[in-house]
């Protein structure tokens, strides 16, 4: 098995994941760490994410959580392999009014059928935004 290359895989999930059309590219999330224990991203905050009165919608917080959970199982499927999120569950700490988030996704579980990671969301002084689970389902069917 050869070594892991972090420099290789993020310029990979940089620009086969972030630079496509697409979620990730829509809300300008860039991968800063990819190890094999955990997956790093970034987001700023911007102003068409949030609710009215300028805290990050909390949708773009939890959609920001999943596909970092999302990239760490995509990158963990065999050909011929696909994947769902299948359950996600969110606790939300603090609203976020600028600056930049941090996603972590640590695996809990990374089974044949079955992935489970915990994400943390912190905001540029480190302080828990949101704190989720999320849970997918790896298929059969195609990538």
């Amino acid at each position: 098995m050869a070594a892991w290359d972090e420099a290789r895989e993020l310029a990979r999930l940089n620009g086969a994941i972030v630079e496509a059309e697409g979620y990730p590219k829509l809300l300008g999330m860039r991968f800063v760490e990819a190890k094999p224990d955990r997956l790093v991203a970034e987001m700023a905050w911007r102003r068409d994410l949030t609710m009215v009165y300028g805290v990050l919608h909390g949708g773009a917080t939890v959609g920001f959580a999943d596909t970092v959970a999302g990239v760490a199982t995509w990158m963990r499927l065999a050909e011929g392999q696909l994947f769902q999120t299948i359950d996600l569950q969110a606790s939300y700490l603090r609203g976020c009014r600028g600056g930049r988030l941090r996603a972590t996704a640590i695996p809990v579980h990374l089974g044949r059928r079955l992935h489970v990671w915990t994400v943390e969301v912190r905001d540029e002084e480190a302080r828990l935004v949101a704190q989720c689970k999320v849970t997918q389902l790896v298929m059969e069917g195609g990538r």
